[in-house]
């Protein structure tokens, strides 16, 4: 499909969108209002996303996957203002949560606030899916595939861990110190959620980004400047945001990367079919 600039609008008479994916046959929706649907947008169209307007004054948008030109009637650019940002990679910061999107990065205090966004997919930095005892099999490999930076994928807490409120041997020091924001994650999240918000490991990214695993860590001066050089020819310049360090704002844009082959079904996923208790997927998307 040619990606050159071309009018496109929203049927009049549509009152909600539907987008449907043949990849995952499921329907995620966004709530559009009639003014907003009548107005014009000029963008460069991407495949995947249309408009075929019903006759029926509360007619619904059915929205299918087209390949030519002229059968497209809804732009990504537009379905990011209808839905927000479509796309977000999270990571965990001081201050909070710092997420990048299309639109750039900020810090959140909460996991709450990012959830109550409209969004197609988001990939944070955080273990879904905690079991009750034993390795979970995406973080065998993840390791696996990152060889000599596997130390930087910490193994997940068992559940019962999510309970302590004293620092023991029951876990490493650096998992402690991550343990509370595992917590927060893990009391919102549900099976449902779970479609639009999935586990992601930055390494993991920046590993199938460079098509090898990276050599320095990241917070070394030539760690910040292998991982920004990769993202600078995908995302531009990355600024810095009040409240999360260098390393975290860049973790947060390489899953972003993710997030985005995810949309177009390219990206890698490890753990298979394993689930904990509660129905949550173990599993790590890159």
């Amino acid at each position: 499909m040619s990606g050159a600039p071309q009018w496109s609008r929203l049927c009049r008479s549509a009152t909600r969108c539907v987008k449907r994916s043949p990849r995952t046959a499921r329907f995620p929706t966004c709530t559009t209002s009639r003014a907003r649907a009548a107005r014009w947008c000029r963008s460069p169209t991407t495949p995947g996303i249309c408009c075929r307007s019903r006759s029926s004054a509360r007619a619904r948008c059915c929205c299918r996957w087209r390949t030519k030109p002229h059968e497209v009637r809804l732009c990504y650019a537009w379905a990011v203002q209808v839905m927000g940002c479509a796309l977000i990679g999270v990571d965990g910061c001081r201050a909070g949560w710092v997420a990048a999107t299309d639109r750039g990065a900020r810090v959140y205090a909460t996991f709450a606030e990012i959830a109550a966004q409209r969004f197609e997919l988001v990939l944070i930095d955080v273990p879904i899916g905690l079991l009750e005892a034993g390795p979970r099999r995406c973080d065998v490999q993840a390791r696996a595939l990152l060889g000599a930076r596997r130390s930087s994928v910490f193994p997940a807490p068992w559940r019962r861990l999510l309970s302590a409120r004293r620092y023991g041997r029951q876990c490493s020091i650096q998992l402690w110190n991550i343990l509370h924001k595992i917590r927060e994650v893990d009391e919102a999240m549900t099976p449902r959620l779970q479609r639009r918000v999935r586990e992601a490991h930055p390494e993991v990214s920046f590993a199938l980004l460079n098509g090898a695993p990276l050599l320095f860590a990241k917070k070394s001066a030539d760690g910040e400047a292998e991982r920004r050089g990769l993202l600078s020819s995908i995302f531009g310049e990355i600024r810095g945001v009040p409240g999360a360090a260098r390393d975290d704002v860049l973790d947060a844009y390489a899953l972003l990367w993710s997030a985005r082959r995810a949309r177009r079904g390219k990206a890698r996923v490890l753990g298979g079919n394993e689930r904990d208790a509660r129905g949550l997927k173990c599993e790590i998307v890159g």
